[in-house]
Formats: structure tokens, sequence, C-alpha cells
């Protein structure tokens, strides 16, 4: 932003200035945090759901 002003660039100064308050209002730490967990809890799940088909393959060779 400093190099646009600088440089007289109002309109993209304008966009910026935009685009960090929209982030600043959308990105909070609760909300990193709460996008981290859901990844966690995806991939949990695709674990359990590979252990559950190891487990009917090993119970199969019995």
């Amino acid at each position: 932003m400093d190099l646009a002003q600088k440089h007289d660039k109002q309109r993209r100064v304008t966009r910026l200035e935009r685009a960090l308050t929209e982030t600043r209002t959308t990105c909070s730490d609760a909300c990193l945090r709460d996008a981290r967990q859901e990844k966690i809890n995806q991939h949990q799940r695709k674990v359990a759901e590979h252990e559950r088909e190891l487990k009917q393959v090993a119970d199969g060779d019995n």
C-alpha cells in the first residue's frame, strides 16, 4: 500500500485497503482455528474409514 500511495495510485490503494479490511473481518484466529479443525476432523474420518476397511480385510482372512 505504501508503494501505491507513493506513486499516487489511489485506485490501487482503495482496492488494497478494501482487501485488507475484508481480510481482517473474515480471517480471525477463531476462523482459522475452526477451518483447521475441520480439516483435522475430515482426515480423522478418512483414517477411521480406512481402519474399518483394513479390519474387514483382516477379518476376512481368518
